[in-house]
């Protein structure tokens, strides 16, 4: 039997209200049961301080700049491997309650869109909390003959501080430039691969600038294509998202967010819904229960069996 038309729900009224989504974000935050690292990678200037900084804002309703941030493009703003604690007392406008196991987003210096293994290597370092807060990337990348060998970044990385794990690695692209697909190929194969010791780390994968897709949708179709499928995303929504972010005006090109009396962000309701449906999924419990580090699985070596010996046999007279 068809259902009545009172009995039948509009798309609206499936649709969480901003203060839902506030709510059960706050929820999420509360009930944790350990401080969760987040490691935010991209290219330079695909706006993963923007990310962090309007991340942010969506949940406390005003604007704080954790982390420096400009207006993206080639300049690599971030240097550094950088531990930036969320949605603390002083940053909300209402804070959070019994938030006592934090978050941190790590703005990690952009990556060059390189398959060297090296570059793999120092990204599974980092997942496995060997790599401190406030390294400079490049400074330990590279020497005066290029990039270092795996084995010297092992031994300068050598030991684990078990509150620098991660459980997500969160991945930005921009909508409006072609995806780094060997930089995708690295992250993929450092956190679910059976060369990486058994590490496993959920991915979730961001298409910034989503306001730009209208004037590059070639563009745009092409880098979600070739993101998804490398990344073996495709059709999962709870790990992939595009949005805006906040963002200041570039003179003759981009109008920016409004600003208030302080050229402080104003609230915009498109980027906070976005952003706080991802930090709901990246704080949904169930992917704490996948996550494992390289270290942490013990890869046992079997030596292959041996043909049994032939036993000699009595020829018949």
């Amino acid at each position: 039997m068809a259902a009545s038309n009172s009995e039948m729900k509009s798309p609206e009224m499936n649709i969480l209200t901003l203060s839902d989504l506030r709510a059960k974000a706050r929820s999420l935050l509360s009930g944790r049961s350990q401080d969760l690292n987040v490691l935010v990678v991209g290219e330079p200037g695909s706006c993963k301080s923007t990310l962090i900084n309007s991340m942010n804002m969506a949940l406390a309703e005003q604007w704080s700049e954790l982390t420096s941030f400009g207006q993206g493009g080639a300049s690599n703003n971030t240097l550094r491997l950088d531990k930036v604690p969320m949605f603390e007392d002083q940053s909300m406008k209402e804070k959070v309650e019994n938030y006592e196991k934090k978050v941190y987003f790590w703005d990690c210096a952009g990556m060059e869109n390189n398959l060297d293994e090296v570059y793999g290597e120092f990204i599974g370092l980092t997942l496995d909390g060997k790599v401190p807060d406030k390294t400079n990337v490049f400074d330990v990348l590279k020497d005066k003959d290029g990039l270092i060998s795996i084995r010297a970044l092992r031994e300068r990385f050598a030991t684990v501080n078990e509150e620098n794990r991660f459980h997500r690695l969160l991945f930005l692209c921009t909508c409006d430039n072609p995806a780094p697909e060997n930089l995708l190929k690295l992250v993929k194969q450092t956190t679910a691969s059976p060369h990486n010791k058994g590490r496993n780390i959920p991915v979730f994968l961001v298409l910034s600038k989503m306001d730009k897709i209208k004037t590059n949708e070639s563009t745009y179709k092409a880098t979600k294509d070739m993101a998804f499928n490398t990344l073996n995303l495709q059709g999962n929504k709870q790990r992939t998202t595009e949005l805006s972010l906040y963002h200041a005006e570039i003179e003759g090109k981009d109008e920016g967010c409004p600003l208030d009396a302080f050229n402080m962000f104003l609230p915009n309701e498109d980027i906070d819904r976005k952003l706080l449906i991802l930090l709901c999924n990246l704080l949904h419990p169930a992917f704490d229960r996948t996550v494992t580090h390289g270290d942490k699985v013990e890869i046992k070596h079997v030596e292959p069996e041996k043909p049994p010996k032939k036993r000699n046999e009595c020829k018949p007279s």
